[in-house]
């Protein structure tokens, strides 16, 4: 009995559909059309008035609309969101509370494998009220100023719509009167395409 023919269809069988599910695979890596992004991490910021404070550690949360221009770029628009709490500006003691935001906008670059590098600008807002001490209470410090920044990633898709990524992403907040901020944030990025 000749087995050829049988084994040969088998053959034939396993590739094609090993071959057709390879392609599906394919299809779930398109970053075309429009996506929502939503992150968070912990954030480590840094304020600089008249002397630069010691750091506070604190969360951040992205949220990011845009479009997908081709399958290794994208742009959008979001909101960054920074809570901390550590010393503060005026120098009494005491944890001030800190909200560090921005509007800004971005493009994300993707390389091979799903690494990715991002780059930012935007409007920024920055917000430290501190407790009283001693009946001494500082005024609140508000300003308005730039961001700019820059982000290091690695997106994985998790099925047809949503990718995975992790990163790591800089920020500098720049005011008037010598104010600036500076945001480290490592974080995790959920991303519906």
């Amino acid at each position: 009995m000749n087995t050829r023919p049988a084994m040969a269809a088998l053959a034939a069988l396993i590739v094609l559909s090993t071959t057709g599910q390879a392609l599906a695979l394919d299809a779930y890596k398109d970053r075309r059309g429009f996506l929502l992004r939503v992150g968070v991490g912990g954030t480590s910021s840094q304020a600089c008035g008249k002397e630069c404070v010691d750091r506070h550690l604190g969360l951040g949360l992205r949220l990011r609309a845009g479009v997908g221009l081709n399958q290794n770029t994208t742009a959008d628009f979001g909101l960054h969101i920074t809570d901390s709490t550590g010393d503060g500006l005026s120098g009494l003691p005491g944890n001030a509370q800190r909200t560090v935001s921005g509007l800004f906008i971005g493009a994300n670059y993707y390389t091979i494998g799903g690494a990715y590098a991002r780059l930012t600008i935007g409007l920024s807002q920055f917000e430290e009220t501190q407790p009283s001490v001693v009946g001494l209470r500082p005024p609140p410090v508000k300003e308005t100023g730039l961001a700019y920044g820059g982000e290091l990633g690695f997106e994985m898709f998790a099925n047809a719509d949503w990718a995975v990524a992790i990163s790591v992403d800089m920020e500098v907040h720049e005011y008037d009167d010598g104010l600036s901020a500076k945001l480290l944030t490592f974080g995790i990025t959920g991303t519906h395409y």
